[in-house]
């Protein structure tokens, strides 16, 4: 996510708990942590959070981790396009 989504998420946090306390130590840390994540999936799992708990989040709580891409398919499709063009110039 980018800086602004990762504060809005904070800022989301912050309105939803009055108890949950803001230094910049934490406000830096959170948002460092924040932009590592998708925004989408995080804002779910944060609201999900705010409608079930009393007591604000921590990272692990709504953290969502991106599976990396992948590419093995999108390779052999390449390839198999490779080997048509080539088989077919030597015809």
């Amino acid at each position: 996510m980018t800086e602004q989504e990762a504060i809005l998420i904070f800022k989301e946090i912050v309105s939803a708990y009055q108890n949950f306390d803001v230094t910049e130590d934490k406000f830096n840390y959170w948002i460092e942590h924040l932009m590592k994540m998708p925004y989408g999936p995080v804002l779910y799992k944060l609201r999900q959070h705010v409608y079930s708990s009393q007591y604000p989040p921590t990272l692990s709580q709504i953290q969502v981790t991106c599976k990396p891409e992948n590419t093995f398919l999108k390779k052999i499709e390449e390839r198999k396009k490779h080997l048509n063009v080539t088989g077919d110039e030597s015809k």
